[in-house]
C-alpha cells in the first residue's frame, strides 16, 4: 500500500511547484482517486483474506477451503448379502461400553440429541475392534456411519480405519494390511491411504463439510485384496491394497482430543456382511 501513496505525494509536489491550474487539478483529483481505490483494495485483502495469499499458515481456516468442491460422485457400491456382524447400540445400557466391541482405553454408548438411535463414543486415541469375530472372509462389505462434533472444521488429529492381521488392541496405523485415514484439518483436509503392497496416496476431500454432520463409510473388499471405499457415496478409492493370503480383522482409531474443545466422534449402525460371488451383478 506504501508504493501507492508515494507517487500520489511525489505528484502532488509536481504540481503544486509549478502553480497547477484547473486542468492540472482535475487530472490531480483523477489521480488520487484512482490511488485511493486500489489502497481500499489492497486493505479488504488483508482485512478480509485473499484466497491467494501465499502466507497463509497452514491451520487457517478459510470458508471456500473448508467448503471446497467435492470430487465427482461415482456410486456403484452394494452390500453384502450373508450377514456376519451387526450393532446399532440399541440394546446398549447408556454410559458403558458396547459389549461387542473392545477397546484399549473405553468407550460410551450415548444418545446425541437431535440424532435418532445410540452411538458409540469414541476416548481419546483409543483402539477399538470387535470383541468376537472369525477372519473376514474373501470377499465382504463394511457399512458404518460417523457422526462428529466438532467446535471447528478440524480438529487437528487423524481418524482411521482399516485391517489389522490379528484382532489385538496394541495394532497401529503403520502395521495396518490397509488403512484409511481421514484428515479433518480444515482447508488442508485430506484421504490418506497405506496398504502392505507398497500403495500410499492422498485424495483431496472436503472434510470441514462434515464437522457436525452424519458421514456414511463404505468398505467393499473382494478377492482378498481388491478395496474399494465410498465416503457419504463419493468413492474416494479403488484399487488392490493387499495380499490375498493376509488375514485382515477390522479397526477403528480415534482421534486425539484437543481438550481446549469440546470435540466428540461417533460410531453407529455398523455392519459387516460376506460377497456372494455366486449372484450376478
Amino acid at each position: 500500500m506504501k508504493l501507492y501513496v508515494i507517487p500520489f505525494v511525489f505528484l502532488t509536489m509536481v504540481f503544486l511547484s509549478f502553480g497547477a491550474n484547473d486542468v492540472s487539478a482535475q487530472i490531480l483529483k483523477n489521480i488520487q482517486k484512482s490511488v485511493e481505490k486500489k489502497i481500499e483494495k489492497e486493505a479488504d485483502k488483508v482485512i478480509n483474506g485473499s484466497p491467494t495469499d501465499k502466507n497463509k499458515s497452514v491451520g487457517e481456516e478459510s470458508s471456500a477451503g473448508i467448503l471446497g468442491d467435492l470430487p465427482e460422485k461415482i456410486y456403484d457400491f452394494k452390500p453384502g448379502s450373508a450377514l456376519i456382524f451387526e450393532d446399532d447400540f440399541s440394546s446398549e445400557s447408556i454410559g458403558g461400553m458396547a459389549k461387542k466391541w473392545k477397546s484399549s482405553g473405553g468407550g460410551s454408548v450415548v444418545e446425541v440429541p437431535g440424532v435418532p438411535g445410540r452411538w458409540l463414543q469414541f476416548h481419546n486415541k483409543n483402539n477399538y475392534k470387535i470383541a468376537e469375530i472369525e477372519e473376514l472372509p474373501e470377499n465382504f462389505t463394511i457399512t458404518f456411519d460417523v457422526l462428529t462434533r466438532l467446535e471447528k472444521a478440524s480438529i487437528k488429529d487423524d481418524f482411521y480405519f482399516g485391517f489389522h492381521r490379528s484382532n489385538q488392541l496394541n495394532d497401529t496405523w503403520y502395521s495396518a494390511v490397509s488403512g484409511v485415514k481421514l484428515n479433518y484439518w480444515g482447508n488442508y483436509s485430506n484421504i490418506k491411504f497405506v496398504s502392505e503392497v507398497g500403495k500410499k496416496d492422498n485424495f483431496e476431500f472436503p472434510l470441514g463439510n462434515y464437522a457436525r454432520r452424519t458421514m456414511r463409510v463404505e468398505i467393499e473388499v473382494t478377492n482378498g485384496s481388491w478395496m474399494k471405499v465410498y465416503i457419504d457415496k463419493y468413492k474416494v478409492l479403488d484399487t488392490e491394497m493387499m495380499y490375498p493370503e493376509s488375514a485382515k480383522y477390522f479397526f477403528i482409531n480415534a482421534p486425539g482430543r484437543n481438550m481446549e474443545r469440546n470435540d466428540r466422534v461417533y460410531i453407529g449402525n455398523v455392519k459387516i456382511a460376506s460377497i456372494d460371488v455366486g449372484i450376478d451383478d
